[in-house]
């Protein structure tokens, strides 16, 4: 098991369940190991843990919400946005070069609170189109998930398409992490590929205007 910030990486599979519960052990050692000087060795075996067959990709992630409901992400990486397709800023926009890549925006939600890094600033009006590595679609209850990040809770449009010409809204991810849910506003038994955020105005100005925006997850992989 691993916390970042508010979230906890778990096994997703049995297999990587028995992966973890060795790399725990191997952690420990490397803890004792490190007490009594042996750095060099200790970094090896951590080395080695990195590698031990633990597939990061395919563990779940579960966290709590702005509203303080536990949610899931199957799969973890794979069901994150994994390709920015394109990124429009908004006017204004950020001068802060750590808040300017919009490949922050990619694989699980990572934000540094206490480096402030990890993270796109979409400006008033800003246009983020992601691209995700597995098809999703409309399951129970909410089926996308926006990480926005910062002290003011900002507010994106969120559409999905399957070619990058057809769009459907499908509703506001109100700021913070904020959970959309597709049912009734998409044709049933459709399958999506591509999300396009647009940020809301809903705090205009300062020095990071418009969303911020660690990481998008979908709740309902398609694993073919």
């Amino acid at each position: 098991m691993l916390q970042i910030n508010n979230l906890t990486i778990k096994s997703a599979t049995a297999n990587h369940s028995d992966a973890m519960d060795a790399g725990t052990h191997f952690k420990n050692w490397a803890k004792s190991l490190a007490s009594r000087g042996h750095f060099f060795i200790t970094a090896y075996f951590v080395l080695l843990l990195l590698f031990c067959g633990c597939d990061n990709n395919n563990r779940s992630i579960t966290f709590t919400d702005s509203r303080g409901n536990e949610v899931a992400i199957p799969y973890g990486e794979k069901s994150c946005a994994m390709r920015v397709v394109s990124f429009t800023p908004g006017t204004p926009w950020t001068s802060d070069p750590r808040a300017m890549d919009p490949d922050k925006i990619l694989g699980i939600p990572d934000y540094d609170e206490i480096d402030d890094i990890n993270y796109i600033t979409l400006g008033d009006g800003g246009v983020i189109v992601l691209e995700f590595g597995v098809f999703f679609t409309d399951g129970a209850g909410n089926d996308i998930y926006v990480f926005e990040i910062g002290d003011n809770v900002e507010a994106t449009k969120v559409e999905v398409s399957a070619d990058l010409e057809n769009w459907y809204y499908v509703g506001d991810a109100d700021g913070s992490s904020s959970g959309v849910d597709m049912k009734g506003k998409v044709p049933e038994g459709s399958k999506f590929k591509y999300i396009r955020l647009t940020d809301l105005y809903s705090a205009p100005g300062g020095y990071w205007p418009g969303a911020d925006i660690d990481a998008v997850a979908v709740l309902y992989p398609v694993m073919e």
